[in-house]
């Protein structure tokens, strides 16, 4: 089961259908909350996630947190506060914003994908910030000459590092 936080801007339809090819295996959760993911309440995840399992009629076990861009900002806050509730967190097209905790657990599980061309990688942002990730299994890549959409630019490449 995957929990996609959106990015800026609303529920990036597109990327719905993404993730359904990419895990055509997977139960995914799309809750759409304001006009950005990067201050989710935990609570309101909770909520999506309790109604999901009683819309399926069976408990679900601790889905992968995902977070898109506004939404990379807001997982990584969400895991850092509540990591064990996930079996871990992928983000994409975003790093770790400087009011995060670091992540103590040391059974956390995180993965950063973004575009070379971001101007967070660029000028380090996200090697600079990365001390708050390095407790657990952390793994991260960028796509040589892509930018912030590279999951629809740079498919292939994206799908890779998904499936790790």
């Amino acid at each position: 089961m995957i929990l996609f936080l959106h990015g800026f801007g609303g529920s990036f339809q597109l990327y719905q259908y993404y993730l359904a090819r990419q895990f055509s295996d997977h139960i995914i959760i799309c809750p759409a909350y304001g006009i950005s993911m990067a201050e989710v309440p935990q609570l309101y995840l909770e909520e999506c996630l309790a109604e999901a399992q009683g819309k399926i009629g069976h408990r679900l076990r601790r889905p992968i947190l995902m977070g898109l861009s506004a939404g990379g900002f807001g997982g990584f806050r969400e895991y850092a506060r509540n990591s064990s509730a996930y079996s871990g967190f992928i983000c994409l097209a975003a790093y770790p914003p400087e009011d995060m905790l670091p992540i103590e657990d040391k059974n956390a599980k995180m993965r950063i994908l973004a575009g070379a061309q971001e101007y967070w990688v660029k000028d380090r942002t996200l090697e600079k910030s990365e001390w708050k990730l390095l407790k657990g299994n952390y793994h991260h890549a960028t796509i040589p000459g892509a930018d912030h959409f590279f999951l629809l630019t740079h498919e292939r490449e994206s799908r890779r590092f998904l499936r790790l």
